[in-house]
């Protein structure tokens, strides 16, 4: 499966190949993006986005009023904080090593 057609190996990492130049995927893991949309705002609709909104509303069901707190803001935990604010939590700690 992690082979091209000349047999060469196509490595991933974690199971998701995301810095690979080949992948091996199902289909339903795809998407197809229209020509015409900018890639810049497509992109969200990866990994980074949907995991840190489905984190805050269908896994920690965050409710009006809670204390939430992130830890590490990259892509997910930015998408977090924006989930965290919308559901409505009164307090977001954010902490990350980076300044």
């Amino acid at each position: 499966r992690f082979h091209d057609a000349d047999g060469n190996d196509i490595f991933h990492f974690m199971g998701c190949s995301t810095f690979s130049e080949y992948t091996v995927l199902a289909e339903i893991s795809c998407a197809v993006i229209p020509k015409e949309a900018p890639l810049e705002k497509a992109c969200l609709f990866g990994c980074g986005v949907s995991t840190g909104l489905g984190a805050v509303w269908n896994t920690c069901k965050v409710e009006t009023g809670a204390t939430v707190a992130v830890f590490g803001l990259g892509a997910v935990g930015l998408a977090v904080i924006q989930g965290a604010k919308y559901a409505g939590a009164s307090r977001i700690i954010a902490v990350d090593i980076n300044p």
